[in-house]
C-alpha cells in the first residue's frame, strides 16, 4: 500500500485571516501598538509620526521628501541621495530608519526621530559611530533578526518582508495559521493545530515574549549588564523571586493582555501582585501558589506595589534618550539604585 503524502507545513497567512472567528482579538491586536511596529518609509504610512525635512541636528546629512517617499544624503553630496525603506517603532517613542542594500544588507540610521518631541537622538548601539557616518551596516542574519522582531515572517530569498505581515501579528506568537484554518472550514475542532498558550509553562511564555523583549540566553551571550532589566523585560522577570517562587506561572501575561496596549494604571497592575502578597486575597492565588507562604509588604498592603518595586528607569542607561520604563526585576530598591 503507498504511503500518504507528508502533509505540507503550514504557512502564515496573515492576521486578518484570523479575523473571521476571532474578531474581538483580532481588532484589538490590530490597533495595538505591536501591531504598528514597522511601516515602510513614506509620508503616507507615517502620517503625524513622519519626520521632518532638514539637516539631521549634529550630523552631515539631510532628509528630504519627494513625492511620497524619503530620502537621505551627505550635505557634501545633495545630489547623491538614497532612499530610506522602511521605518522600525510604532511612534510612542522613537523610530529608527533604514535602508535595505540589495536585499540582503540592512544600514540603521545613525539618528532615531521621536516624533511627540520632534527630536533626533543617537540610535541605540550606534554611539561609537562618528557624526559622518549615515548609520551601522547589519548583514543578512542580523537584518533578518532585526525584521523578524517587527514583522510576522520574511521570504527565504531576502531580508525584508511582504506588507501583510508588518507589524507584530497573530502568527509571530501563535505560529502559521494556514493548516488550523483549513481544518476549521472543513468542520474540524477549533483546538487542532493551534495549541493553547494558557496552558503553557511560565518559563515557555517568557521565552516567546523573550524572543524580542530578551532571554536570559542572550543576555549571557552578549554580555550584557545588570542595568539592561530595564529595557530587556523578560530577562528582569525570570531574574525575580516573584518568578522563582511562582512554581514556573509567573509570565508575562500573568499581568499583559498580549492582544492590547501596555496600560498606564498602576492599580490594574498592582491588583495581579495582591493576589499573592496580600493574606486577605490568598483564596484567589493560582492553584501553583495557594499552599506556599508569602510575604506581605510591610510598608503598604494595598498600594504602592509598582512604583516601589517596579519604578520607571531609564530604558538604555548608555543614552541620553528620555525614554523610561518599568524595571521587572522585581525587588527591594534602596535609595541608591
Amino acid at each position: 500500500m503507498p504511503r500518504a503524502a507528508p502533509a505540507a507545513p503550514p504557512r502564515f497567512v496573515g492576521s486578518a485571516a484570523c479575523a473571521e472567528c476571532h474578531g474581538s482579538e483580532f481588532r484589538a491586536q490590530s490597533g495595538s501598538r505591536h501591531a504598528k511596529t514597522l511601516w515602510a518609509m513614506s509620508r503616507k504610512s507615517l502620517g503625524k509620526a513622519a519626520p521632518q525635512a532638514g539637516l539631521i541636528p549634529g550630523t552631515g546629512f539631510v532628509i528630504s521628501s519627494i513625492s511620497d517617499r524619503y530620502f537621505i544624503a551627505s550635505t557634501d553630496q545633495p545630489n547623491m541621495s538614497v532612499p530610506l525603506d522602511f521605518a522600525f517603532g510604532s511612534g510612542k517613542t522613537g523610530m529608527t530608519y533604514v535602508f535595505v542594500v540589495k536585499g540582503s544588507m540592512l544600514v540603521e540610521l545613525r539618528s532615531s526621530y521621536f516624533p511627540h518631541e520632534k527630536k533626533w537622538y543617537v540610535t541605540p548601539g550606534q554611539e561609537r559611530l562618528n557624526a559622518g557616518d549615515v548609520g551601522g551596516p547589519f548583514p543578512r542574519p542580523a537584518a533578518r533578526a532585526c525584521f523578524l522582531c517587527h514583522a510576522v515572517t520574511l521570504p527565504d530569498d531576502t531580508v525584508t518582508p511582504q506588507a501583510r505581515f508588518y507589524g507584530v501579528g497573530c502568527e509571530s506568537c501563535h505560529g502559521p495559521g494556514s493548516s488550523h484554518i483549513a481544518v476549521i472550514r472543513a468542520g474540524g475542532s477549533s483546538e487542532t493545530l493551534m495549541e493553547s498558550m494558557e496552558s503553557w509553562s511560565g518559563t515557555r511564555v517568557n521565552e516567546l515574549c523573550g524572543k524580542c523583549h530578551g532571554t536570559e540566553a542572550e543576555a549571557r551571550e552578549q554580555h550584557l549588564s545588570s542595568e539592561m532589566t530595564t529595557r530587556l523585560q523578560a530577562v528582569g522577570l525570570a531574574r525575580s523571586q516573584c518568578f522563582k517562587q511562582s512554581k514556573d506561572t509567573l509570565s508575562c501575561i500573568t499581568c499583559h493582555d498580549p492582544h492590547t496596549n501596555v496600560g498606564a494604571n498602576a492599580r490594574i497592575y498592582e491588583s495581579v501582585c495582591l493576589t499573592c502578597h496580600s493574606g486577605s486575597t490568598r483564596s484567589r492565588r493560582p492553584p501553583a501558589l495557594r499552599l506556599l507562604t508569602i510575604r506581605s509588604c510591610p510598608v503598604n498592603q494595598r498600594a504602592g506595589c509598582i512604583a516601589c518595586h517596579m519604578p520607571k528607569r531609564p530604558a538604555i542607561t548608555s543614552s541620553k534618550i528620555p525614554t523610561y520604563m518599568s524595571d521587572h526585576l522585581i525587588r527591594v530598591f534602596s535609595k541608591s539604585r
